[in-house]
C-alpha cells in the first residue's frame, strides 16, 4: 500500500492488470486513419500531421480502437503546444511522439503525479517517462492531501484548442486491458477552464529535478472556476466543467440526480460517497430507474449495498476479456446529460485529488455513452455477498 501522501502503491487497482502493447485497429480522432507505417510500438516513426479536429469526439476501449494512436495523432498534430496532466505514463508509442514533438519545437509541459513518478517500493519509473524526463522535457509533479490524495488527472490541450481528457489512463493497461473512455473537444470555453485549472496545477507544482527527495503536498487554495456557459438541465444551468480539490463536483452530482425524472445510468470505477449514494436512493423512491455498474475489484469497498437495499440494480464487471478493469467514471441522467472525466464518486476525489469532471448535454454525447454503458451493463453480473465483502486486512479502498 502506498505511504501517507498515496500514489506509491495506489496505481494496484487502476493498473492492475499490465500486459504489453498490442496492435490493434487504429482509428484518429481526427475522423481520418492514421498515417501508412504507423505502429503503436515504441520502434514507431512520428511524423506531423497537421490538426484537423472535428469537435466532439468520443471514444471506447473494447471497442476494437487502439486509443494511444489516438493520442499520437493529436500529439503529432500540435505545432505550439501541449499542457497535459498525467496520472500515469508508460504507452512507448505515445512518449516516442511526445520526444518527437518536443524536439521540433512544441513547447511540451506535463504536471504528473508523484507518487506514479517517484514509485518507491523498490520499484522502477516507467521508461517511457524516464526518456522524457532524459530528454529535459518540462515535468513537475504533484501530490495531493490527505492519506490517499493524488493528482489523478488524464487529459492534454493541444495548441490551446484541443481538449482530450476522460478516464483513460496514458497506460498500455488502460488501453488494452481496461473499459474506459476518451472525449475531445474544441469548445472555445471549455478548453480555457482546463487551461486555467491546468496552469493553477502547474504553478503549485514542483519540478521533477527538486523533488528527488520528497516534496509536500502544495499550498493552493479552490481550483479555478469554469469559464462561459455550460448545458442546461431540467432548466438549470451547470457549468463546463468542475475540478477537485474541493471544487464541488459532487454537489453538482446530487443535484444532477435530485434533478433528473426518468433515468439514471452509471459506471464508475470507485463508488464511496455517501451523499451521491443517498440522493440515488432518494432518487429511486420517487421512482426514477436507476441503473449502477461498478467495477468488480472495487465493489466490496463500495455504496453498492445501500444500493441494492433500495432495490437498485447493481451489476459489477472486470475489463476488457476478464482483465484489467471497469474503469469509466460516467453518469448519464435522464437521457439528457452526461457527465465524465477523471473524478471517482468519492469522498477522496472530492477533497485530496487532482481531478476533473466534464457535463456535456449533446444528443451525439449521450447517444454514445448511453450505448456504450448498455453494452457494459449486459456484460455485468449480479453480485453475490461474497463479491461485495472486503478480503481480510483490506477494510477499504484506497480511492475511498
Amino acid at each position: 500500500m502506498a505511504g501517507d501522501w498515496g500514489g506509491s502503491g495506489l496505481d494496484y487497482l487502476e493498473g492492475m492488470a499490465s500486459g504489453r502493447l498490442r496492435p490493434a485497429a487504429v482509428e484518429n480522432l481526427r475522423g481520418a486513419s492514421a498515417a501508412p507505417g504507423l505502429k503503436a510500438t515504441a520502434s514507431a516513426t512520428v511524423q506531423p500531421t497537421p490538426p484537423a479536429a472535428s469537435g466532439a469526439e468520443n471514444l471506447f476501449t473494447g471497442q476494437g480502437s487502439d486509443l494511444s494512436a489516438v493520442l499520437v495523432g493529436e500529439i503529432n498534430g500540435a505545432r505550439k503546444s501541449i499542457q497535459a496532466a498525467l496520472y500515469e505514463l508508460d504507452l512507448p508509442n505515445v512518449s516516442q511522439a511526445l520526444l518527437a514533438a518536443f524536439r521540433r519545437g512544441v513547447n511540451v509541459q506535463i504536471v504528473m503525479d508523484y507518487g506514479t513518478t517517484f514509485p518507491g517500493q523498490g520499484k522502477t519509473r516507467d521508461q517511457a517517462l524516464q526518456d522524457l524526463i532524459d530528454a529535459g522535457v518540462a515535468i513537475r509533479v504533484l501530490k495531493g492531501f490527505g492519506s490517499y490524495g493524488i493528482m489523478h488527472n488524464k487529459f492534454a490541450v493541444y495548441d490551446g484548442n484541443l481538449l482530450e481528457t476522460g478516464s483513460y489512463n496514458w497506460t498500455q493497461s488502460s488501453n488494452v486491458n481496461d473499459y474506459n473512455n476518451v472525449i475531445a473537444r474544441t469548445d472555445a470555453g471549455l478548453i480555457a477552464s482546463f487551461q486555467n485549472y491546468w496552469e493553477w496545477m502547474w504553478d503549485a507544482a514542483t519540478p521533477v529535478a527538486d523533488a528527488q527527495n520528497g516534496v509536500a503536498p502544495p499550498s493552493v487554495t479552490t481550483p479555478p472556476a469554469a469559464t462561459g456557459s455550460g448545458p442546461s438541465f431540467k432548466g438549470r444551468s451547470f457549468p463546463s466543467c468542475t475540478f477537485s480539490p474541493n471544487g464541488g463536483t459532487t454537489d453538482q452530482l446530487v443535484s444532477l440526480i435530485s434533478l433528473s425524472q426518468k433515468t439514471i445510468d452509471i459506471a464508475m470505477f470507485a463508488f464511496t460517497s455517501k451523499p451521491v449514494a443517498q440522493a440515488l436512493v432518494q432518487a429511486a423512491h420517487r421512482g426514477v430507474e436507476v441503473r449502477f455498474l461498478q467495477d468488480r475489484s472495487e465493489a466490496p469497498y463500495s455504496q453498492d449495498k445501500t444500493l441494492l437495499g433500495a432495490g437498485i440494480p447493481v451489476r459489477i464487471l472486470s475489463g476488457i476479456s476478464g482483465k484489467g478493469v471497469m474503469h469509466d467514471k460516467v453518469g448519464i441522467f435522464d437521457g439528457e446529460m452526461v457527465e465524465t472525466g477523471s473524478f471517482n464518486y468519492s469522498g477522496n476525489a472530492q477533497a485530496n485529488n487532482f481531478e476533473n469532471a466534464v457535463y456535456d448535454a449533446a444528443p451525439a454525447t449521450v447517444s454514445a455513452f448511453e450505448g456504450e454503458f448498455n453494452a457494459l451493463f449486459a456484460k455485468g453480473t449480479v453480485p453475490t455477498e461474497q463479491d461485495l465483502t472486503p478480503p481480510a486486512g483490506a477494510p477499504h479502498s484506497p480511492w475511498q
